[in-house]
């Protein structure tokens, strides 16, 4: 959990800011909030004094943020969703979009605020927020296209939702144009299936063995490939990948009685096909 926080941490901006106009007393909390992550503490410790910084410290923009993301990380997204409140007011009072050196936690901040809105189905406040969190991003503080790419794709899923298809395969490709590498964070099985609908059967394969290869969550599109390599007599790769969606599948049925592979097989194959 140590190495969780550690890693959370250390994608904001840590430096003393010193500069002439910076009173004694804002260097003075940067610098005991540096000197917070650095420390030795536990997790546990360490949240515990960074909620009573935060709390004595009500106009500190990073200790929201860092709570913030800490609880979305957690899963504890109400927790999250109320650090991030306070951070957003701060961020606009203090014109951060003009900040370069803080693009990222900005960025973050949006994307973090527009993930939340889409899992409680307000999805226009959460195109608004990656609206906002794709303004924030430039090329300087996200060359690898890694931060818009995850955006682009939150974007595309949130059309997918709303059943708008043809928007969310505009912003599926894009994510891709920006960050090709999106297994290692996403299960894109959204952009497989429009890839499928579009008759674009082949490449939604290749989507789906390069899942496989880098990301388990994506073990529910096994199928889709499998259907594939099916309808081109593959066999030798359609039967693995038919096992998997099999493995995945059953382990969501609450019953003592479940279908042989065999059975499974057949509602897929047809009888003929099965022996």
């Amino acid at each position: 959990m140590k190495k969780i926080i550690y890693l959370l941490l250390t994608v904001f901006s840590l430096s003393v800011v010193s500069c002439s106009t910076a009173s004694k007393e804002t260097e003075r909390v940067q610098e005991e909030f540096v000197s917070l992550l650095k420390s030795d503490l536990s997790s546990a410790e360490l949240i515990k004094a960074l909620t009573e910084f935060e709390t004595n410290n009500v106009n500190h923009f990073e200790s929201k943020l860092v709570l913030g993301e800490y609880y979305f990380s957690t899963q504890n997204y109400l927790a999250s969703w109320q650090y991030l409140q306070k951070a957003l007011p701060l961020m606009q009072k203090l014109n951060t979009l003009k900040d370069k050196d803080k693009a990222d936690d900005y960025a973050l901040l949006y994307r973090m605020l527009g993930t939340l809105c889409y899992l409680t189905n307000d999805f226009n406040q959460a195109l608004e927020y990656c609206k906002k969190s794709l303004d924030a991003i430039t090329k300087g503080s996200d060359p690898a296209g890694l931060s818009r790419g995850k955006v682009l794709y939150l974007t595309g899923h949130i059309f997918f939702e709303n059943q708008n298809y043809e928007d969310a395969r505009k912003y599926f490709d894009m994510a891709f144009t920006e960050f090709s590498d999106l297994a290692k964070f996403f299960d894109y099985t959204e952009y497989i299936e429009l890839l499928v609908k579009n008759g674009e059967e082949e490449k939604a394969a290749s989507h789906v063995e390069t899942l496989l290869e880098k990301n388990w969550w994506a073990l529910g599109a096994a199928g889709y490939a499998g259907n594939f390599y099916l309808n081109n007599n593959d066999y030798g790769k359609a039967l693995p990948l038919y096992f998997i969606q099999y493995e995945t599948d059953m382990a969501y049925v609450q019953s003592e009685n479940l279908p042989s592979f065999t059975e499974y097989l057949r509602t897929i194959m047809g009888e003929s096909s099965v022996s």
